[in-house]
């Protein structure tokens, strides 16, 4: 059967495709409209509440922040989307980043090469889980668990201790350019790329329709193990450069680097109105996800909160985007 029949016969039978007549009630009735809603009312809020909030200082370290968990929200997004999870997310970026640090500082490597061994290795750990998830018959959770600990071991065992960076090519690039750092323009030409493929591509369909009804597009013909492996390599290398990324912005590479990342990730991809059952949501809300949590962690960290209440705080609005959404999950694993 031809992709476009069965593209026709998914949409048509099985699970809605966000889309149709644009209206403001459809507008409003979109994946992504509670949370642009909400950062847009953070911001107002978070600038009465705090005078330091909108100086370009505040602003720049909100992008760098959000410049980490934009990129990796994507491929989380992705993982979700296709009615799986991925755990390992934080250990990913943690050699995403320990790996910069070492090519760089102790091999010596050029900034292509390191790009290049870095999301060699990225792509790798994501194709080995989708491998175990696929082949093996695991569960996605119980896999990426077990390499979110193993990827970590991995990292204290090469090397337990900090390693600065001090290649100033490398650094430049947590540097502004027209007052934006130029680490968080990556994230906006992914995301720009990923929401033009999401309507446009074969793959991106067939991942979505995999969490909407998995067994249908098995029936249709559909690869759905090949469409789950290249679901966890992209996811991987979105991974590597999230790591990257946060080398640059520390100007060094630290063993508990992205440690508890995998939290903040997938609070994003909830809250940005991903359903965890997966065929629901839209990558643009997942990116609207991440820059308001990095948002709200920014604005309580102005406001002297420590990262106990910042993990708190986090762990409520899992479970409030959770029941915001409960009714609008209209399709099930």
């Amino acid at each position: 059967m031809r992709p476009r029949q069965v593209k026709q016969i998914v949409s048509q039978k099985y699970f809605k495709i966000d889309g149709g007549k644009f209206t403001f009630r459809t507008l409003l009735q979109r994946p992504e409209s509670k949370p642009s809603i909400a950062l847009l009312g953070l911001f107002l809020v978070s600038s009465i509440i705090s005078p330091y909030f909108l100086t370009s200082a505040n602003m720049a370290a909100i992008m760098g922040s959000a410049a980490v968990n934009t990129t990796a929200v994507l491929g989380m997004a992705l993982i979700i989307l296709m009615g799986s999870i991925d755990l390992s997310v934080g250990s990913q970026i943690g050699i995403g980043c320990m790996l910069t640090a070492i090519c760089l500082r102790i091999y010596r490597f050029s900034i292509p090469m390191t790009i290049f061994t870095v999301i060699w290795v990225g792509s790798a750990i994501s194709i080995l889980n989708g491998l175990l998830i696929v082949k093996g018959k695991l569960p996605s959770f119980i896999v990426t668990l077990a390499s979110l600990s193993a990827v970590r071991g991995v990292i204290y065992l090469y090397n337990p201790f900090n390693v600065p960076i001090f290649d100033r090519a490398f650094l430049s690039f947590s540097g502004p350019i027209m007052g934006i750092p130029k680490i968080f323009l990556l994230p906006l030409i992914l995301g720009a790329v990923f929401i033009f493929m999401e309507k446009r591509s074969r793959l991106f369909f067939y991942i979505r329709a995999t969490g909407s009804q998995e067994q249908v597009v098995r029936n249709l013909g559909v690869n759905v193990d090949k469409t789950k492996i290249l679901a966890f390599f992209i996811a991987g290398i979105l991974y590597a450069l999230a790591g990257m990324i946060l080398a640059s912005r520390l100007g060094a590479g630290y063993p508990n680097a992205g440690f508890g990342a995998e939290l903040t990730i997938i609070a994003a991809a909830v809250v940005g109105g991903i359903s965890l059952r997966g065929g629901r949501g839209t990558l643009f809300g997942a990116i609207v996800g991440a820059v308001l949590l990095s948002t709200i962690i920014n604005i309580m960290t102005l406001k002297g909160l420590s990262t106990y209440w910042q993990m708190v705080v986090q762990g409520i609005i899992i479970t409030g985007a959770a029941v915001v959404y409960r009714k609008k999950a209209e399709y099930a694993k």
